[in-house]
This record gives C-alpha cells, structure tokens and sequence, in this order.
C-alpha cells in the first residue's frame, strides 16, 4: 500500500496565488487570498506594509495584515515605525531575513529588544520578512509568523513561496492604491543562453555546476548570469530569479532550488 503525503505542495499554492492576483482589484480580496494561502502552509500572522504608522498611514501606503489589533494600536500608540527593526533593517538589505538571523538579531539596539519582547508577548516571534524595494513605491516588507506550535520548523519551499508570493501582493497593492503606479513586468527580455543559465541558478546550482551542463565555460555563465541581473535590474541573483519570475520568463517550477541555495 502505498502512502499518500498530506504535505501541501507550497509552490503549488504560490502558483495559485499569482494567478489570482492577476484578477483582483480590491484590497480586501487580495489580503483574503494572501491570507489563505499562507494558513496552508502553515503561517498563523502576516503583514504586508508600508513602513510608516499602520494606524495613520499615507494614501498611497498598503497596509495590510492579520496581526493583532492590540499589537498595532501598541505600535501605533508608541511610534514603533521610526525605530522598529524590522522595517529598519528590511530598508537596508534586499535579501529576506529571519527574526533569529545572526545578521538581524546582532545590531539590535536595547530598545529595539524591548519592541521585539513586546512584539513576542502579541504572538509576533520567528519572523520571516521580505524587503520590498519597488520604484515609486514607498519602502516596505511582507512578514510571515509560523503557527507557535510549528516556530521554526516550517518546510523552507514554504518561506521561498511566501518570498515569491510577496513580490506579487505587493504589486498588486500598489496598483491598487495607487491607479498610477506602473508596474515593469518585464524590465528587458533576457537572451536564451542569459535564461537558460538563470534558471539553472533557480535550482540552485553554481556556475561551475551550470558550466558542466550546458558545456560552457564558467567564465561565460558567469557573465550570462550577470548580464541577466543586470538586464533585471536586480542587484543579487535571488533578485534576479523573481524579477524573471514576475515578468513571466520563470514559472515557480524553475525556483525549486533557489531558497537553498541561498542560504
């Protein structure tokens, strides 16, 4: 007999979402399908947010999240949003993080220990969070939280579709709120071989690696590689991949690797 895994297949998930957003045009529904999404995989909070006052934010600000109320009128109440690490730290790199990251948690400040203490005592803690570095757009993040009983042990192709997922939702929002805002779904079209080699990235591999495959030098996959991050405007080869993916030149089953490989 045969046993049959209940695992959810995340990118599957992720997939459906993308698809989904394409037909949205109302914020409620968007935070309602974001919502659902990550409940299958697991998550039990998320905030996707402009990193300004949740409770007084600017017109063209997206705020949206299932967070605690009690938490964001606390937040809101003592100005987290000038200090609050996340969204300090998220402005300054584009590469996810995790809450418990060496690189995050380190250059914490005492008071910025305290609003994460407090942010714990809400139900807020193992944090994954996703800068958002979109033109035109004001600075911003997508935060997941795992369910208490699963902190720290959620599969990574979760965090790698909710890293997918996020770029979208975002967009979305944008457009959303902000009818003017444009969105360069493809910012230039890459070349076969500048394609063929980053979808060998999205699985994870090195150049030496994609070298041995496609018969090319490891010193032409890495040029091919930059070429295409350069053409994406993407500033890491994680960047590269889910721009690819946003303009519709990668589908999620190309990113399988990704994740780990970037870790």
């Amino acid at each position: 007999m045969v046993m049959m895994s209940d695992k959810p297949n995340y990118l599957e998930i992720g997939q459906s979402f993308v698809e989904e957003c394409e037909q949205i045009s109302r914020l409620g529904e968007l935070k309602h399908a974001f919502r659902q999404a990550t409940e299958r995989m697991s998550f039990r909070y998320f905030a996707c947010i402009s990193h300004v006052d949740p409770l007084n934010p600017p017109e063209t600000a997206i705020v949206l999240h299932t967070y605690p109320d009690s938490w964001m009128q606390y937040f809101s109440a003592n100005r987290f949003d000038r200090v609050d690490p996340v969204f300090q730290y998220a402005n300054r790199t584009a590469q996810p993080f995790f809450w418990g990251d060496a690189g995050f948690a380190d250059e914490l400040t005492k008071r910025q220990k305290t609003i994460m203490a407090k942010a714990k005592d809400h139900g807020l803690s193992h944090g994954f969070t996703v800068p958002i570095h979109s033109p035109g757009a004001l600075p911003a993040s997508c935060t997941v939280i795992p369910e208490a009983k699963n902190a720290g042990e959620n599969d990574p192709l979760s965090y790698l579709a909710v890293y997918l997922m996020s770029v979208y939702m975002h967009e979305t929002a944008s457009k959303i709120v902000n009818p003017r805002f444009i969105v360069q779904r493809i910012r230039s079209k890459l070349t076969t071989q500048e394609l063929r080699c980053l979808k060998y990235v999205a699985q994870g591999k090195s150049d030496w690696a994609i070298a041995q495959i496609l018969g090319l030098s490891q010193s032409t996959v890495h040029h091919h590689v930059e070429s295409a991050k350069q053409r994406l405007d993407a500033s890491t080869r994680v960047q590269a991949v889910v721009q690819a993916l946003y303009g519709n030149q990668l589908s999620f089953n190309d990113v399988v690797g990704i994740f780990a490989a970037k870790q």
